[in-house]
């Protein structure tokens, strides 16, 4: 619960998420949502252990023979850019352990209880405001 991927937008992902639709949200984060996710949030995936991406030898050792990404820099382009090496980058990444997203209690709520906002389906841009609340 409360996971994020990076998939690339095709037509048979689009069949995939359309069928589970009701349950998560998706959309286009922008290219400093995706840096700042991936530098706050990031781990890597290094003999099916999850490793936090501090060191950009990790990076190299796991993604340099193959793809040429020596760093972490290099995995924000590719996953940002949707480059050549799109798919080994995002199976590289470890999903993203993300915050339940909460609305703040306001004056008019005689309860001031916090209240659970469920947000799914295809959220185009305001993906970003999403994830910037669950970071």
């Amino acid at each position: 619960m409360n996971n994020g991927v990076f998939m690339k937008a095709d037509k048979a992902s689009a069949e995939l998420l359309r069928s589970v639709d009701p349950y998560v949200s998706f959309g286009y984060p922008s290219a400093s949502m995706v840096e700042e996710l991936i530098f706050k949030r990031g781990f890597g995936c290094v003999d099916k252990r999850r490793v936090a991406l501090n060191d950009n030898k990790l990076v190299e050792q796991a993604l340099g023979e193959k793809t040429g990404m020596i760093c972490v820099e290099d995995i924000v382009h590719q996953i940002a850019h949707v480059g050549d090496h799109f798919q080994e980058a995002a199976q590289f990444l470890w999903p993203f352990k993300l915050n339940s997203v909460k609305n703040k209690p306001t004056n008019e709520d005689p309860d001031k209880r916090r209240k659970t906002v469920k947000v799914f389906g295809n959220q185009k841009e305001k993906i970003n405001e999403i994830i910037q609340a669950m970071l």
